[in-house]
């Protein structure tokens, strides 16, 4: 077993903590970011708890192997999950067949535990005698006994803190985690959730502003683009992110240019702001620096020299 816990002051540090995961993090609220993470890996699970201080949308894809089971407390009942809303209480059940969509507000402490859908069928059948009668593809709200999140945040606690040095008590703890999934996935009925409202508003106009990255664009635009009304998308957009359209997509090309700066992409800020369509350089270096608690010119010189 593999244990690991950090403190983080970057998005893309923390992305690197997990590993295998074909996902990426999207800071919506302005400050410095700053989180608690960790993450067990054992034979069967593995298990990630983050809590961060921002509004972070949370995005990756799906690996066809592996189902993730998320308990929901009161906190996380106020967020987007696969553009939906939960209750506290719940366990949000997301199988290997779909991408990770969470929108989780600031100081919400996530906890994921995720396991191969032939790990959990035969963890199943061997505990409850019987095969899951329900399908693991898609998204599902399980409906669970009242003691079972409160149960199944402990052993994943005791998981997270398990020590690598004891890989008896780790393997313990990984079976108790394990056996309270089960027990999750037995209780009672599953729900589809509906989607949020305007949910289908909300996934057309993000195409459009992925594919118009390289300059700002207005709210007409948008409105004639998605054919909806103003007031319609704005709130729309608020229910799902907190911010209307247009700062959205400002948001996104902030992130490009974070992104072009770390990795290497541009040589200076200059090049990297006019590439994404910020053409006021000072406007935009005050407003870098609000969002994300640093200059535009400390992200270019943290990262790695020779690029």
């Amino acid at each position: 077993m593999t244990r690991h816990r950090e403190s983080f002051h970057d998005l893309d540090a923390m992305t690197r903590l997990f590993g295998r995961w074909n996902g990426s993090f999207l800071q919506l609220s302005r400050g410095q970011f700053a989180a608690e993470a960790g993450v067990a890996q054992g034979r069967k699970l593995r298990c990630f708890q983050v809590q961060a201080n921002q509004h972070v949308r949370t995005l990756g894809g799906a690996d066809g192997t592996t189902c993730t089971l998320i308990p929901v407390t009161g906190p996380l009942g106020e967020c987007c999950w696969q553009q939906r809303r939960v209750a506290a209480g719940e366990v949000i059940l997301r199988g290997c067949d779909i991408p990770y969509d969470a929108s989780i507000e600031p100081a919400a402490k996530v906890t994921a535990l995720l396991v191969s859908e032939h790990q959990l069928r035969e963890a199943h059948q061997s505990l409850m005698g019987r095969e899951i009668a329900r399908r693991l593809s898609g998204w599902h709200s399980l409906h669970v006994a009242p003691v079972r999140v409160p149960r199944l945040l402990t052993r994943a606690g005791e998981f997270l803190a398990a020590s690598a040095s004891t890989a008896v008590g780790a393997a313990v703890c990984e079976d108790a985690c394990l056996r309270e999934l089960v027990a999750c996935i037995a209780d009672g009925p599953a729900e589809i959730r509906p989607l949020a409202s305007r949910a289908a508003l909300v996934k057309t106009a993000l195409e459009f502003l992925h594919s118009t990255l390289n300059r700002p664009v207005s709210s007409l635009e948008i409105c004639q683009a998605v054919r909806a009304n103003d007031r319609t998308l704005r709130l729309a957009f608020q229910e799902r992110f907190d911010v209307g359209p247009v700062a959205y997509q400002r948001i996104l090309r902030m992130h490009a240019v974070r992104k072009a700066l770390k990795n290497g992409e541009m040589q200076s800020v200059r090049e990297a702001a006019l590439i994404f369509g910020f053409t006021r350089l000072g406007s935009f270096a005050a407003e870098y620096r609000i969002h994300f608690g640093e200059r535009p010119s400390e992200t270019l010189g943290s990262r790695p020299s020779g690029g």
